[in-house]
């Protein structure tokens, strides 16, 4: 892990566990995967039912930025451009046919997952924090 240089900790929430994966294995080590091993994830535990829609919210904008993040640091310019572009044209995509479907969450997730997107590219940091949790 010391000489992958541990942890990246732009990543927020989502995909820091591929990137240090991946730049372990480039360093010629492997990944050791335990094949009986069980663990109990209970989805959607850590926060009150209340704070549901915020916290999705947090995992649409962090969730895209991160791959958006990961694109950068992984690939050459190009492809990266090439996946941005696709991405965000596809989000841009979806907030146009769910505006007409009067689809008000899922226009809402895309537009953070757009704006995130965005973001990105004008400041490279991750921000998005989510509001009204209680």
């Amino acid at each position: 892990m010391k000489e992958a240089g541990g942890w990246d900790s732009n990543f927020y929430t989502y995909l820091e566990d591929i990137d240090i994966s991946l730049r372990v294995r480039q360093l010629g080590y492997k990944i050791i995967k335990i094949v009986n091993s069980k663990a109990d994830h209970l989805g959607f535990s850590s926060h009150k039912i209340e704070n549901k829609e915020s916290i999705d919210r947090s995992r649409n904008w962090h969730f895209s930025w991160s791959s958006v993040y990961f694109a950068s640091k992984h690939y050459d310019k190009w492809f990266f451009y090439k996946i941005l572009i696709k991405k965000m044209l596809k989000y841009l995509l979806k907030i146009f046919v769910n505006i007409i479907l009067f689809r008000k969450k899922k226009l809402l997730s895309n537009y953070l997952r757009l704006n995130a997107c965005v973001s990105f590219l004008k400041n490279k940091k991750s921000h998005y924090r989510p509001k009204e949790i209680k």
